[in-house]
C-alpha cells in the first residue's frame, strides 16, 4: 500500500469515518489522492479546502457533481481511471456499499468499477451518519489503531463547522465513541475500521 485513492461522496465523509486513518498513512509517507464527488456549495466546499491546505502533499480533485446527485457515468469513470494510471493507485479507501445515502452508493460504484484492475486493495470505510441504520449491519474486518492521530482527526472535523452546526455535539460523540469501541475491539484506544473487498499482501 503506498499509492491511495479516498474517494468520498461529500466534503468531510473521509475526515469523519477514515480521518484517523488518513492521518496515519500520510505520516508514513505514503501518496495520498483524495477524490470528492459532490460541490454542496461554498461555505462547505471552504471548511474542505482550509482542511486541504494543511496537507500540501495530497493531490485533491473535487469532480463537482450536485449533491444528492452523484453520477455513475463514462466520464467519471473515464477521469477516475485516469487518475489511477497516473498516480499508479494500488488501494482505494471507498464509502460502505450498504450506507444509506445515494451519494455513498454511487461513490462505492464507480470505486468497484475503476477498481477491477490493477488494485491490490479495496477497502470500504464506516459510515458514521445521522440516521444511518441500514440492513446488512457494518461488520468490521481490518482495524487501523489511530491512538496517535485521533485528536488531530477530531479537531479537523470541528473545522467542518456547517456540519456540527447542523448536526450538533450528539453527532461529534458518537464518531468519537465509535472510535472508542473500535479501539476497544482491536486492543488499543482508538481505531478506524473497513470492511475487506480485495486484499493482497
Amino acid at each position: 500500500m503506498e499509492n491511495i485513492l479516498f474517494i468520498e461522496a461529500h466534503p468531510d465523509d473521509i475526515i469523519i469515518s477514515a480521518g484517523g486513518t488518513l492521518l496515519k498513512l500520510l505520516a508514513e509517507k505514503k501518496n495520498v489522492v483524495w477524490v470528492t464527488l459532490t460541490n454542496p456549495g461554498s461555505s462547505r466546499m471552504e471548511e474542505q479546502y482550509n482542511i486541504i491546505k494543511k496537507f500540501p502533499n495530497i493531490i485533491y480533485h473535487n469532480l463537482n457533481h450536485q449533491d444528492g446527485f452523484a453520477r455513475c457515468d463514462s466520464d467519471t469513470i473515464r477521469l477516475l481511471d485516469e487518475l489511477i494510471k497516473i498516480h499508479n493507485i494500488d488501494t482505494i479507501f471507498t464509502h460502505w456499499r450498504y450506507s444509506t445515502h445515494q451519494d455513498h452508493q454511487t461513490a462505492y460504484k464507480l470505486s468497484m468499477i475503476v477498481g477491477r484492475r490493477g488494485i491490490k486493495n479495496i477497502y470500504m470505510y464506516e459510515t458514521v451518519a445521522p440516521s444511518q441504520i441500514s440492513f446488512p449491519s457494518f461488520v468490521a474486518h481490518k482495524f487501523f489503531n489511530i491512538d496517535d492521530y485521533f485528536f488531530e482527526k477530531m479537531k479537523l472535523l470541528r473545522e467542518y463547522e456547517s456540519q456540527v452546526k447542523k448536526y450538533g455535539i450528539d453527532w461529534v460523540k458518537a464518531i468519537e465513541g465509535l472510535a472508542r469501541f473500535r479501539g476497544y475491539l482491536a486492543n488499543c484506544v482508538y481505531a478506524e475500521a473497513v470492511q475487506i473487498i480485495k486484499e493482497v499482501e
